[in-house]
């Protein structure tokens, strides 16, 4: 069985400019998570947390070691197509409603059509935006429904994490 995330040997430095040398975020991160698990990164401030999860999700190359995600090396599309990802600290663009965000990140993920509608529609429901407020510019949100239409537009994908 494939795992879900496999890491071997992740480590991540960070150049502090000329001359003032290099912090370690991340050394020698082993894990694997199976399909199905729930897990839970835990470590104090400044312990790596972010920094590994940003590795797996691909917006950060290590310095070493690897990262994978259904069987698939963090970073590439197939690895992203499988993530589903709501920062704690999302934009969305105000001017948008609930349906364009979802629209947007479904047309991001390749998908369009009736098929993107109907996900649209499904995904609406279950974050309980659906009706008239799914169709409200986001700026009308409060901040409960800016994170269910968040949480909408990550799963619209049906990913697998």
């Amino acid at each position: 069985m494939t795992a879900a995330v496999r890491t071997r040997g992740l480590r991540k430095e960070f150049a502090m400019g000329w001359f003032r040398g290099r912090v370690l975020a991340v050394e020698g991160l082993g894990m694997e998570v199976k399909p199905g698990e729930v897990f839970g990164l835990l470590g104090p401030n400044g312990s790596g947390k972010s920094t590994a999860m940003k590795m797996i999700l691909g917006l950060l190359r290590p310095t070493s070691g690897e990262a994978e995600v259904c069987g698939y090396r963090a970073g590439t599309m197939a690895a992203r197509r499988q993530i589903g990802f709501l920062p704690e600290n999302p934009y969305f663009p105000n001017f948008l409603s609930g349906a364009e965000l979802i629209r947007y990140y479904g047309k991001l993920s390749g998908m369009g059509g009736a098929s993107l509608e109907r996900r649209i529609r499904e995904l609406l429901d279950l974050v309980r935006l659906g009706g008239e407020a799914g169709h409200r510019r986001l700026r009308t949100y409060s901040k409960g429904m800016l994170q269910r239409a968040g949480l909408a537009g990550a799963l619209v994908g049906d990913p697998e994490i």
